[in-house]
């Protein structure tokens, strides 16, 4: 669990610094929230999203590290001690795990820290404040109250938690695969067909194992639209990815090139989750994955999402 850095800060870097959200004040004298609009901030990699005022900023030197500091002065993450206005933290294996979100303020060494547990399974996720000199503590206790309530959880590292607008990471995939792979997801998740089907390769892409249709594939998909193409095409770009030995491709799903009777428990189950069980059952029953796949060159072209034999 990081630790929290009990560090005074500058009264003159409270105001000038632009550290205060609330700059007016209500008819009754309560603050005014100068920014109504909220950010969504997405980790993947932990599984977990936060929203976070727009007019604020976030910062991390690493993907796993994404949305853990937030704070209304721009920063660079790791370039100071000073804590940023909004922290999160992850314990995996909590001392006091809490089944629900327990709020809790404490002062220690003459720091007072405002925040909330919130439990995610057998993790717990600490989302809090401290009242550094010279910053409007209640205005940033009132952010975290909240923030808390945006949070959202998915496993880490499979898939994509409600709000993320980037999909699951996935090491190993070259830059130009990964860029490729993050656009046709986005697309497909948005329902653009058209914008999907720009993505393809206009030297060959393959879509049917029938031939070309008039209108393209975005005409074919929407015709299966039943079979909803589009959320299975989300789906298989969410689990794992795996290099075919023979053209070279990276193909969504790993199943693409393993026998059904190959697959552990945990692999199965991760297959049903995402394509539903019938497709897992015709899959033991033939042997080879037949359900739908996508395939990207190691230049970046879609070169095929098929379904079929």
């Amino acid at each position: 669990m990081r630790v929290l850095i009990a560090v005074v800060a500058a009264a003159a870097l409270g105001v000038a610094g632009g550290w205060l959200l609330f700059n007016a004040l209500d008819e009754d004298g309560s603050p005014q929230e100068t920014a109504a609009a909220w950010n969504t901030c997405t980790n993947p990699v932990e599984g977990f999203s936060i929203e976070y005022p727009a007019a604020w900023h976030t910062d991390h030197r690493a993907p796993e590290l994404a949305c853990l500091d937030f704070d209304p002065r721009p920063f660079e993450a790791g370039e100071t001690d000073m804590p940023t206005a909004m922290q999160v933290s992850i314990d995996e294996s909590p001392t006091n795990p809490v089944s629900e979100p327990a709020k809790f303020e404490r002062v220690a060494g003459g720091l007072a820290v405002y925040g909330y547990r919130v439990p995610d399974g057998e993790r717990q996720f600490t989302v809090y404040a401290t009242n550094n000199a010279g910053v409007e503590f209640d205005s940033w206790k009132t952010i975290v109250d909240k923030a808390v309530g945006t949070m959202r959880f998915s496993t880490p590292g499979a898939r994509a938690v409600d709000g993320a607008g980037v999909p699951p990471l996935q090491t190993g995939l070259p830059e130009p695969v990964a860029r490729k792979r993050a656009q046709i997801w986005a697309a497909a998740r948005r329902g653009e067909y058209e914008e999907l089907a720009s993505l393809a390769d206009p030297e060959g892409f393959e879509y049917t194992f029938g031939g070309p249709v008039e209108g393209g594939p975005a005409a074919y998909w929407r015709r299966f639209d039943r079979e909803r193409p589009l959320a299975n095409l989300v789906a298989i770009l969410e689990l794992p990815h795996v290099r075919d030995p023979q053209s070279g491709l990276y193909v969504w799903p790993f199943a693409f090139t393993r026998n059904a009777s190959t697959l552990s428990p945990a692999e199965r189950k991760q297959l049903a989750d995402a394509l539903g069980e019938e497709t897992v059952k015709a899959y033991e029953e033939f042997g080879s994955y037949l359900g739908y796949r996508a395939g990207i060159d190691r230049e970046g072209d879609w070169v095929f999402y098929v379904a079929g034999d």
